[in-house]
């Protein structure tokens, strides 16, 4: 009992710490914001560099599947060793990077706005060549997102149509038939299935408070949703597949309605600093591209994405400063 408190305490940490990256954030002033945009757009271009650099040298995870890796034959998994995650955050760096394209072309800055249009297709090819179905359909969320926010339609929505059709390309030329590069695989599909219908298990045994954050592997063994002699090993067993109902099981309806609270209060201040700061189209088109792939996968609470949204956040909180 002892064990599990002092490990449900770390996610706690984790998460205090995820807070304090926030306020750090918000309090940057413009230099320092500019200096902070930079290490982003560095930090996600070498995540999709050594996403290349895997693909081509090491194009599965077969040597490591004794710690619990998934094989990801010829998928993209860079340095987060899962295709899925990756897939998610580069649609996140993309949405990014995208916005920078379109704001140094409106301002006619020829060499930024070439750099980053070269950046902006490096992260879609990576994207495309994650083969994840939850971050494909983040990507169009995202962009149909940020072009429904945008007033130049035609021309977002042109461009957007022009990356769509080049990714789509990418992954014709670089189509191997594994499982794992079959859109319309099966396999993972049950596996979110099953995660979910054990999800449902733990929520009816304790739906009004939880079973308390990062003791969902306990209540896994607890219940008999999990068996077997590698449950304290595997990467999978300490959440489900799905980011709500991982909060449902978690902290239970109390917990559920007030993270649906945060989320709401989330969009309604980014709504009102629309008007006032474009860069805010790029937080709101990432945070509905997350919460859609966050069906799929548990992208709301995966620590890179989290860091990367919070930030986000920090930025636009720093502009109304």
């Amino acid at each position: 009992m002892v064990c599990i408190l002092l490990v449900s305490l770390l996610y706690l940490i984790r998460f205090v710490s995820i807070g304090v990256i926030f306020a750090i954030i918000a309090r940057f002033s413009e230099k320092q914001k500019n200096i902070f945009s930079i290490v982003m757009v560095i930090s996600g271009f070498f995540v999709a560099f050594f996403g290349f650099i895997q693909y081509i040298l090491y194009t599965n995870l077969i040597n490591l599947s004794y710690l619990g890796w998934d094989n990801h034959w010829f998928r993209l998994f860079s340095t987060f060793f899962d295709p899925n995650f990756v897939g998610a955050f580069l649609v996140l760096y993309f949405l990014y990077v995208w916005y920078l394209t379109m704001s140094y072309c409106i301002k006619r800055e020829i060499k930024k706005s070439i750099i980053f249009s070269i950046l902006s297709l490096l992260s879609l090819f990576a994207i495309f060549l994650t083969f994840s179905r939850s971050a494909l359909l983040s990507l169009i969320i995202g962009i149909l997102t940020f072009v429904f926010l945008q007033k130049k339609y035609r021309k977002i929505a042109a461009i957007a149509l022009l990356f769509f059709f080049i990714g789509i390309g990418i992954i014709l030329l670089n189509y191997k038939a594994t499982e794992g590069t079959k859109l319309f695989r099966i396999a993972s599909s049950e596996a979110r299935i099953t995660s979910a219908m054990d999800a449902l298990t733990i929520i009816s045994k304790n739906p009004i408070l939880g079973i308390g954050f990062d003791a969902y592997r306990y209540a896994q063994l607890k219940f008999g949703t999990a068996t077997g002699p590698n449950w304290q090993a595997s990467h999978s067993g300490a959440g489900t597949d799905n980011s709500f109902l991982f909060v449902l099981a978690t902290t239970g309806i109390i917990g559920f309605i007030f993270y649906l609270n945060i989320l709401t209060r989330i969009f309604a201040i980014c709504r009102l600093y629309l008007k006032k700061s474009p860069f805010v189209i790029v937080v709101i088109a990432s945070f509905c591209a997350i919460i859609v792939d966050s069906f799929f996968i548990n992208s709301l609470f995966y620590p890179f994405i989290l860091v990367w949204l919070v930030s986000l956040l920090g930025i636009i909180e720093n502009n109304e400063q």
